[in-house]
């Protein structure tokens, strides 16, 4: 199985139990076989947040060949430990969450509330 990674920005639905209207930074991981798939894995685990998708910033295959990756490496340990949990969870996973005020969003022009 494959692991994907979005990089993304978007804002939190007004009914969101989290942070409502907050704008949003993070990262997603999620499990497929295909770009496709990944895809609406985060979306749906987007939607499932009440997080509204502003842009995609970056998408890439996450590469965990044992093979090719030393364990050793702080930053390999870092994606294999989120891919393990990934795999555990069998759902997506949300990196931190890096907000910023809803008086932004409604800079950039966005109704809040959608």
């Amino acid at each position: 199985m494959k692991f994907w990674c979005f990089h993304f920005e978007g804002f939190f639905s007004a009914d969101s139990t989290e942070y409502p209207n907050e704008g949003v930074f993070s990262e997603c991981l999620v499990k497929a076989e295909t770009y496709n798939d990944a895809e609406f894995a985060f979306l749906t685990a987007l939607s499932e947040r009440k997080i509204n998708l502003l842009k995609v910033e970056n998408s890439f295959l996450v590469d965990t060949d044992p093979n090719e990756l030393d364990y050793e490496n702080p930053d390999n340990i870092y994606w294999i430990e989120w891919c393990e949990e990934v795999e555990l969870s069998k759902k997506p996973s949300f990196e931190v969450f890096h907000l910023y005020p809803a008086n932004e969003v409604e800079k950039r022009g966005i109704k809040k509330g959608s």
